[in-house]
């Protein structure tokens, strides 16, 4: 283990002019997206020797201990773990075609990252890493949506202009019309 050079972006982002968090998070977004370039025929945790051959697997493998771990230790999932797992079954279909798996941080916040003259110096805690699916980062677990939270139907575009921005491009599916021209780089 050796000691990184900076400091930590979550206690220095306050401080810093709007210019250079801008900077620094483009640059996050620029190695989240290398990291995706790192390729693996199976799914996983880095830290595990165990693979599987999809990511559906290995969600239902995450998921199951996950929902083991809440029984053991008592803890309220709303519902009964069943019922999850019954439903991951049913949105199957989401699952397929997502090959080869890529390098996930899974943590890649701004509390795991340190910088330095400006620039991102390094990134720590990669206990979480998994080779899995590129937006399962959690740079993408709740984008920063400019409309009210019910959204006015530019939800979706919003969406697609954060991933954009921090992975290089997305396609959706759904709004391909709308947000083709937004997904350049």
């Amino acid at each position: 283990m050796e000691k990184l050079q900076g400091k930590n972006y979550c206690f220095a982002k306050d401080k810093l002019p709007e210019n250079a968090v801008s900077k620094i998070n483009e640059e996050i977004g620029i190695i989240s997206k290398q990291l995706t370039q790192i390729r693996n025929d199976e799914f996983g945790f880095l830290g595990d020797t165990k693979r599987y051959s999809s990511l559906f697997e290995f969600t239902k493998i995450m998921l199951t201990n996950l929902i083991k771990d809440a029984e053991q230790r008592d803890i309220d999932i709303v519902y009964h773990g069943e019922n999850y797992l019954k439903q991951l079954d049913n949105d199957r279909i989401a699952f397929e075609g997502i090959s080869p798996a890529t390098l996930v941080h899974w943590g890649l916040w701004e509390g795991n990252v340190f910088i330095d003259n400006g620039h991102v110096s390094g990134i720590i805690d990669w206990e979480r890493a998994l080779w899995g699916e590129a937006f399962m980062d959690d740079r993408f677990r709740k984008p920063p949506l400019s409309n009210s939270e019910q959204g006015d139907g530019n939800d979706c575009r919003e969406l697609c202009r954060y991933i954009s921005r921090y992975s290089g491009g997305y396609d959706c599916g759904y709004c391909r019309c709308i947000c083709k021209p937004l997904i350049t780089i």
